[in-house]
């Protein structure tokens, strides 16, 4: 099923990422394009939070069972939107959404229940984002306590505007190679000068002085430095090489989904008490070839193994209406959730939006049963209502 799936994802994806030479293209609602389509229609897993939820009326008492789980939210360090639109929540309606909410805390504070929130790996690397949060979880022993655990990547852990390379190489070093070359250049004279003594032993007198032309090789020498990436396989070992890092290249779609896919299971198995939510990547205003890409891995894998999904590039994709806002590379931010000048980042009217659908998530953990009719557990035959 988990084969199936994908394979039919990547195909689809790719005959539409094909012609995107990385130009942004202007978003459109629907009939959106066969990439954006094919990335909306796969069957969904078992549990999952998507645009289609956040009007759905959560009982005040499974909000109440909700908010006193321990849940940890682990984030880049640029990206809040989730604990801001909480708390606008929060603020906005304070008998249905108070919740207890604090960022970094110890690690006893969870154990009265609430929402904990840590900034994990450095800016625009996803390797190190799932390595911390592994570490937030065993080493600090959070994952003892969590009921809830998610972590997510950022906008800019996948560059903008770039076509994915169709001969793929998973790479097992960065090279830097300095190469020096030396090579005559023609010669240039010095003029040298100087005084004789001249005499008999009684008299000496100083000339006035001489000059000697004195031919030398021009020598020029000209340093190349440069990095390279080395296709596991290959040695990294030879004359004027030297590796200075070992790892797969980590803003490249394919590695950083290998590498969030791996942590998150690791996780699940070190932690079985825990119920981690998988979370696809947000989405800019335009340019989301490599972030479709991984997002449909993300809802492939999530449907084939039955995992826990809370679908942000799908709600920040959808305008209030419903319709899906796309262009030729994907999912686009919708419009209506864009902060002015600002191609990544989620307005307030969007924050509140992800916060509503985590809620709805959320009840749903701590064991409210939702309406079956309009559940995003059912299988849709097609995303574009």
């Amino acid at each position: 099923m988990r084969t199936l799936v994908a394979s039919l994802m990547i195909a689809a994806t790719a005959s539409g990422l094909s012609s995107a030479a990385g130009a942004a293209d202007t978003p459109a609602t629907e009939p959106a394009s066969d990439a954006a389509a094919a990335a909306t229609t796969l069957v969904r897993p078992i549990l999952c939070a998507d645009h289609r939820v956040i009007d759905q009326e959560v009982p005040l008492e499974w909000l109440a069972r909700a908010r006193v789980m321990p849940m940890v939210h682990a984030h880049a360090p640029l990206d809040r939107a989730l604990a801001k639109g909480l708390d606008e929540l929060a603020a906005a309606d304070a008998d249905r959404y108070t919740i207890r909410s604090a960022y970094t805390p110890m690690r006893d504070w969870l154990k009265a229940g609430g929402f904990a929130h840590f900034q994990v790996g450095a800016g625009c690397q996803p390797d190190s984002r799932i390595a911390d949060f592994g570490r937030l979880m065993d080493r600090n022993r959070i994952g003892d306590l969590a009921k809830v655990a998610q972590m997510q990547f950022d906008t800019r852990d996948l560059p903008s505007g770039r076509e994915i390379e169709s001969g793929y190489n998973q790479y097992s070093a960065v090279m830097e190679i300095n190469i020096s070359s030396v090579a005559l250049e023609g010669v240039y004279t010095e003029t040298l000068s100087s005084r004789r003594v001249v005499g008999n032993g009684t008299t000496t007198a100083i000339t006035g002085p001489q000059t000697y032309p004195l031919e030398l090789p021009n020598v020029g020498v000209r340093h190349l430095r440069t990095n390279v990436k080395v296709p596991i396989g290959l040695g990294s070992e030879g004359p004027g090489i030297a590796p200075v890092a070992i790892g797969p290249w980590p803003r490249d779609p394919r590695v950083a989904w290998a590498t969030y896919r791996d942590g998150m299971e690791k996780l699940e198995a070190a932690h079985p008490a825990t119920s981690f939510v998988w979370t696809t990547m947000p989405i800019a205003a335009s340019a989301n070839a490599q972030r479709t890409w991984f997002n449909a891995e993300v809802r492939a894998y999530a449907s084939a193994e039955s995992k826990i999904l809370l679908d942000l590039a799908d709600i920040e994709s959808h305008d209030p209406a419903g319709h899906v806002q796309a262009d030729r590379q994907g999912e686009v931010l919708a419009k209506d959730y864009a902060m002015p000048g600002q191609g990544g980042e989620v307005n307030a009217d969007g924050r509140r939006r992800e916060a509503k659908a985590w809620w709805w998530l959320m009840a749903r953990i701590a064991g409210w049963k939702s309406d079956a009719a309009s559940d995003s557990t059912a299988q849709p035959a097609d995303k574009h209502d």
